[in-house]
């Protein structure tokens, strides 16, 4: 509150969280402290002391969408949250729409599709599957071949937020938005397009880690309410995010 008080934001993007959704089966707990409490915390901070406050833009995730049967999903599909990740997400949301409707908070809730192309970490899959390819070392381990994931490159996002945080269209205040490329692949064709960047020769060690509880089979969404309300859409294809995000890695 202090820091809000002293710094004044016309605008806040709360990306903080724990975001590993592997993490969260086993460090429930922690992840909601984080993932929701956090958030109330920021939010009633800044509704008490920010009464100017242009937007208050939300990371939240495809992971609340669980397991679906319609794709790509649009933002008005069931919230099934299949992981307690996935739930705190969706407690942060619903906070943050109640403080939308209760007090005119200027929330706006981000559901972001899976993200790429960190340059030094190398713990999520995308980054995971290049760094242990350039590695050299065969096999290479990873974990279910099957689920189809939608794949967001990470300046792609960035545009969005810089889009919100700029947007003076008072519509996207207290709606939820899915980022995405509204096309996915499973983790085993994603490999494969990174093997051909990467000119890797070895072997895959597929169902190398224990596979998830309700394992959500595909997450791809609905990018047209972006369009419309944001102006967004992303520039970069899949191979050019791939070869960008290689480049980091190779040696």
């Amino acid at each position: 509150q202090d820091v809000l008080t002293n710094f004044k934001p016309d605008v806040i993007i709360h990306l903080a969280a724990q975001t590993s959704v592997a993490y969260s089966f086993t460090h429930t707990t922690e992840v909601f402290n984080v993932n929701f409490l956090g958030v109330v915390n920021m939010a009633e901070a800044a509704r008490r002391v920010l009464p100017k406050l242009k937007r208050f833009i939300f990371s939240g995730s495809v992971e609340e969408y669980g397991i679906q049967t319609k794709f790509p999903t649009k933002e008005t599909a069931e919230l099934r949250a299949a992981s307690p990740y996935g739930v705190a997400k969706i407690a942060a949301e619903k906070h943050l729409k109640y403080l939308y409707h209760a007090y005119g908070f200027p929330a706006v809730i981000f559901r972001n599709a899976n993200s790429y192309g960190r340059r030094y970490n190398h713990q999520f899959v995308i980054e995971s599957i290049i760094y242990q390819m350039y590695q050299g070392k065969s096999p290479i381990k990873l974990g279910d071949p099957t689920p189809y994931r939608d794949f967001i490159f990470e300046p792609d996002l960035l545009s969005a937020y810089i889009l919100a945080t700029e947007s003076n269209n008072k519509k996207i205040i207290g709606e939820s938005i899915n980022i995405g490329t509204g096309k996915s692949l499973t983790i085993r064709q994603l490999a494969e397009e990174i093997r051909k960047i990467t000119g890797y020769k070895g072997k895959i060690k597929w169902n190398s880690f224990p596979k998830r509880s309700l394992e959500i089979p595909k997450l791809e969404v609905d990018n047209s309410k972006a369009k419309k309300l944001l102006k967004w859409k992303p520039k970069y294809s899949l191979d050019k995010g791939l070869r960008i995000t290689a480049s980091y890695y190779k040696k």
